[in-house]
């Protein structure tokens, strides 16, 4: 049972503590864990950043995009970029602890890059820190029109 594996496999004045918060929760409502998508278009990038035409230009990009993370407070986890040929845009998707980003370039279509951020309020409100991240991107790609995609707002309970 769960139980036991718990008991096995922490500490014991941990696995105490588990035990009694997991009895605790059993007579408790549901907490709300809110979840936002926060999904925008950036129109007419510069070409150069949205097009970077080497691996060292690709991996220049994705410091930057993970210094953003890292600026706006988020804890990053992990990212990756990838691109198919050095003509093409790219690719670029990051897990941080609070949730994650997702960007993707089309040079081909104005230079429009698209940018998805999620992130959850689970411990706290962490708005700030996702338009924090907005703006940084936004000022990156040097976009002359944002076209907002979407907002979406989810709660879900534990």
């Amino acid at each position: 049972s769960l139980e036991v594996n718990m008991k096995r496999d922490l500490p014991r004045g941990l696995a105490t503590q588990v035990s009694k918060k997991a009895q605790v929760r059993k007579n408790k409502k549901p907490r709300v864990m809110p979840t936002h998508i926060v999904a925008f278009d950036l129109i007419g990038c510069n070409k150069e950043k949205t097009t970077p035409i080497n691996e060292k230009g690709l991996a220049n990009v994705k410091q930057e995009l993970d210094g953003f993370i890292v600026e706006s407070g988020f804890s990053l986890a992990g990212s990756i970029i990838s691109q198919k040929t050095p003509r093409d845009g790219f690719s670029y998707s990051a897990n941080f602890l609070e949730s994650g980003l997702y960007v993707h370039c089309w040079p081909e279509r104005r230079g429009t890059v698209h940018v998805t951020i999620w992130y959850c309020n689970y411990n706290s409100d962490n708005a700030n820190k996702a338009a924090k991240l907005q703006d940084l991107i936004r000022q990156y790609f040097g976009s002359r029109k944002t076209e907002r995609s979407g907002y979406i707002y989810m709660p879900v309970t534990d």
